[in-house]
């Protein structure tokens, strides 16, 4: 061995002595740390308000944001926010978002649905499970738009007699939303009559309803104008001859045709459908009772105001004072008869037999009995007579 190459290998030896401890000399050692920990999304918060006010079809004020953070409290960027708006809600900017340094994503902006009421708003993220923020908006009317006629209009009372209904206005927005508190004059522009209290204030609902009308002497269409601010609407109230026989000028009959409801004159001309039903009955104040699907209904005698009175019962009779309906309906399994007061929330009252079948109720001229039609056999019929008041049964063969 050369002494070059002595020197070289004894070079070699003590370079790998000294580095002997820190790695080996035949395989080359990469050098590595140890992961750092990442950040786990944990908490979902709101960081704007979560209960605002609006009016229908602006933005709120405060746009809907919330803030990620993980398990340590520190912000958590990119992370993808949903927000989404419920039925009629409105509309967003954005409905997908991305967390900021800060840890907050927005949604941009929140115009709210049209109509007034609460509206909501939910964020969400598929990197925090069950975990949800919910912004509610309640959204107010705009100014007054438009008043239109709400009920009283076409209906048919004796000249010179009061009508049978109040007329009713609606006071709306843009979006149709019900305006409250709206000052609503009325004034009869034709043909004579009076309205007593000539103004009246919508109500929660909207609606202005006026005292009756009092009509004119003179036959024929009566005109009543409703206004506020500029804005006006027109009733028509018809007045008749005051009737005595049936087939007298202006009086009406209700009837069947092919499943439907229609008045028409006791001529049969101007016949008008009211409603899908059968067994109409008339009121001596001039509505129509009737059987439909669900039971028996009342309704004005142009059509309007369909309530359902008794639920499953048919054979409506209205009482002389048009207060009460006897009508025929099921209980426990039998068909009997019962007593229905039409305007108050009252029980009905059971006036036929716990057994048998009845059916086809009249009342007596002075109201204090009710006729009907009863079979206890099934086969054999006989009339019953009931004193409604006493609840004391009369038997005539």
């Amino acid at each position: 061995m050369t002494p070059l190459a002595r020197h070289i290998s004894v070079t070699t030896l003590l370079i790998c002595g000294v580095l002997l401890a820190t790695t080996s000399c035949t395989e080359p050692q990469q050098l590595t740390q140890p992961p750092l920990h990442g950040s786990v999304p944990s908490s979902l918060v709101a960081v704007s308000p979560t209960n605002v006010t609006a009016v229908v079809g602006t933005a709120v004020s405060d746009a809907p944001a919330v803030r990620v953070t993980d398990q340590h409290g520190s912000p958590v960027a990119g992370v993808k926010i949903t927000f989404s708006a419920a039925l009629g809600a409105g509309t967003l900017a954005a409905s997908d978002a991305l967390t900021d340094r800060e840890g907050v994503a927005r949604s941009g902006g929140w115009i709210i649905g049209q109509s007034a009421g609460r509206h909501a708003i939910t964020a969400q993220s598929a990197a925090l499970p069950g975990k949800s923020v919910v912004f509610s908006s309640m959204g107010i009317a705009r100014g007054l738009q438009s008043i239109s006629r709400y009920a009283g209009d076409r209906q048919i009372a004796d000249a010179g007699t009061p009508a049978r209904f109040p007329l009713a206005v609606f006071a709306s927005d843009t979006f149709g939303n019900p305006i409250v508190g709206i000052q609503i004059s009325f004034a009869v522009v034709s043909d004579g009559g009076t309205i007593d209290e000539t103004s009246a204030t919508t109500n929660a609902d909207g609606v202005a309803t006026s005292s009756l009308m009092k009509l004119g002497a003179l036959v024929g269409d009566q005109r009543v104008e409703a206004s506020t601010g500029g804005l006006r609407t027109t009733f028509t109230v018809s007045a008749r001859q005051p009737c005595i026989i049936l087939n007298c000028t202006g009086s009406r009959l209700a009837f069947v045709r092919e499943g439907d409801i229609y008045s028409a004159f006791a001529d049969g001309s101007n016949p008008i459908r009211l409603t899908r039903g059968s067994e109409p009955a008339w009121s001596a104040d001039g509505r129509i009772a009737f059987t439909g699907a669900g039971g028996v209904y009342v309704m004005n005698e142009d059509g309007s105001n369909v309530r359902l009175v008794a639920p499953g019962g048919s054979s409506p009779a209205w009482s002389p004072d048009a207060q009460r309906l006897a009508v025929a309906t099921r209980i426990d399994g039998e068909q009997t008869i019962v007593v229905v007061t039409v305007d108050l929330l009252a029980s009905p009252v059971r006036v036929g037999f716990d057994r048998g079948w009845h059916a086809w109720p009249t009342w007596s001229p002075d109201g204090s009995r009710i006729a009907f039609v009863s079979d206890w056999t099934f086969s054999d019929y006989a009339l019953e007579v009931f004193t409604v008041d006493r609840e004391e049964e009369i038997l005539i063969s």
